[in-house]
């Protein structure tokens, strides 16, 4: 129990119980305003104890409540990761190393062209390497090209995503002779709402959630490593780097990541203007510190962002504005109009 006035600690007793607090509360008549949390035990107690009693709620739970609000509408607004222009050198190498080819899909497509009946110098040229170098790959063994280390959950999109393909060209091809919405809902079964999405010549068969990070080791370095890599540090020297930082992680964890990146950025961005792409997460994390103390998304790339989606740049100076608001000791009247 806190003197509101002074911040000074009145008493502690031992129970959250509506009874305990309420007979506590009891002892003291004069209480005309309590400020409390979100409890509705709390919020019983006051109102047995003094049901003339005003109550509040305290700063920190409405800006909590606030933030919490946001941060729900954030995900309803914007996908996972958010697509914009590169706005620095930085960003344009990791752009052009992220989109070039692994040394597996090479040897995929020297093959491919191999059997198109393309020449070794044709496919020297289209690939970018030496024409020794297609030969050696149009005609190696099957069994001979590097594996795709791909994890459970990212093979569970990649068939997601082909269903969901499979699905778009039946629709499509369903509408090309003439059938409407509703009759191709009646004979494929898919929801009238999905079929018109399906329909949209912006459709994106990636989820909107595909490519955000979880909380690991390298999410925190990400831009970092794709520049280093980029700029063709090796995976052994960025690792010495990084462990200079913190990290504690393995070169190999580090081979998977970048892995990762690069089918994230070809499965969203490929064949697309330039572009990098930015977390959410990195933006909701704005809800909680100032822009200055954000170190993840530089002011160019939240420009950017804030061009996409003008909202972002309103949720986040209504939160600032609040919290400007309750830590204001004069009275508040006039502001909140």
């Amino acid at each position: 129990m806190v003197n509101a006035e002074t911040n000074c600690i009145i008493d502690l007793i031992d129970s959250r119980d509506m009874k305990a607090v309420s007979k506590w509360l009891q002892q003291y008549p004069n209480i005309e305003i309590v400020i409390r949390d979100g409890s509705t035990t709390y919020k019983a107690a006051i109102t047995e104890a003094h049901p003339n009693a005003i109550q509040n709620n305290d700063r920190f739970h409405i800006v909590k409540n606030l933030v919490k609000a946001i941060s729900k509408a954030l995900q309803r607004l914007v996908r996972g990761r958010i697509e914009i222009p590169l706005t620095s050198e930085d960003a344009k190498l990791r752009y052009l190393y992220l989109i070039q080819l692994t040394t597996r899909e090479k040897i995929i497509e020297a093959k491919r062209l191999r059997n198109a009946r393309k020449s070794y110098s044709e496919i020297a040229e289209n690939l970018q390497i030496s024409k020794t170098t297609a030969a050696r790959y149009a005609n190696m063994e099957d069994n001979k090209i590097p594996k795709e280390h791909i994890s459970k959950r990212e093979q569970e999109h990649i068939d997601a995503i082909e269903k969901i393909k499979i699905k778009v060209e039946k629709s499509k091809l369903l509408h090309e002779q003439g059938l409407s919405i509703t009759d191709i809902s009646k004979i494929t079964g898919y929801h009238s709402s999905s079929i018109r999405k399906y329909l949209s010549s912006d459709f994106n068969p990636v989820h909107g959630q595909y490519g955000v990070s979880r909380n690991g080791l390298l999410s925190p370095y990400r831009d970092e490593i794709l520049t280093l890599r980029a700029k063709g540090v090796t995976y052994n020297k960025i690792v010495e780097e990084l462990r200079n930082e913190g990290y504690t992680g393995s070169v190999a964890a580090l081979r998977g990541f970048v892995a990762k990146e690069k089918r994230i950025t070809k499965d969203l961005i490929a064949n697309k203007e330039p572009s990098e792409l930015i977390d959410r997460r990195w933006v909701n994390g704005l809800l909680y510190n100032p822009k200055e103390k954000a170190r993840k998304i530089t002011d160019d790339q939240l420009n950017e962002v804030f061009k996409k989606h003008p909202v972002l740049s309103d949720l986040l100076e209504i939160i600032a504005d609040f919290r400007k608001i309750l830590s204001d000791k004069t009275s508040n009247e006039h502001k909140l109009d």
